[in-house]
């Protein structure tokens, strides 16, 4: 928490896009935090038939890809362009994935699957999530997320090869911490 780095999950964006008070509460937490968001949500914000996935959806997806406003990092990158320390307040920043967090990704699918007996094509489901995971991990960030149970499997595997967590919270979290102090892992009902 100390880099004061917020890392967005693709579903927040997606209800960003159409709930203005979750579009407020992500803009006033980032007058604190850095605002990251992993370039991997392109393939998931405003996705499907166009039918299906709303136009603000489709827009914001547009808007991620053109906008000049996001400042492109890498797991190499970040320190130098985002560092300790430095003025948080309004910085976008879209998070480019390198060989490494694919393969981590690729790894914890794999722990996972051998953990929990699930198939190739439940993992594949998962994919996007634990590259998400990964680039918010290696970001030093702490995630936000409506989808707590997917992430969760990617930090118990974490906490066992590693001894540490990524801290996520929730968008109910996040709105509750402008009153009371939310800590993880306490805010995660049942979290080992």
């Amino acid at each position: 928490m100390r880099n004061r780095r917020m890392f967005l999950d693709s579903c927040i964006l997606n209800e960003m896009s159409e709930d203005q008070s979750v579009s407020d509460l992500v803009e006033e937490a980032g007058k604190f935090y850095s605002t990251y968001i992993a370039a991997i949500s392109l393939l998931e914000v405003g996705f499907g038939s166009r039918a299906k996935a709303s136009s603000n959806q489709q827009e914001l997806a547009i808007d991620l890809y053109m906008s000049r406003d996001f400042i492109k990092v890498s797991g190499s990158s970040i320190d130098t362009k985002d560092p300790i320390g430095s003025d948080k307040s309004g910085k976008k920043y879209l998070y480019i994935p390198e060989e490494h967090e694919w393969y981590g990704a690729r790894h914890n699918l794999i722990e996972w699957m051998e953990k929990e007996g699930a198939g190739g094509s439940s993992a594949r489901k998962q994919a996007n999530d634990a590259l998400i995971f990964l680039c918010a991990w290696n970001a030093n960030s702490f995630l936000v997320t409506d989808n707590t149970k997917d992430f969760n499997r990617f930090n118990r595997i974490m906490y066992e090869s590693s001894g540490g967590h990524l801290p996520i919270f929730t968008l109910e979290d996040l709105l509750r911490s402008k009153y009371e102090r939310v800590v993880f892992p306490e805010n995660v009902p049942n979290y080992p």
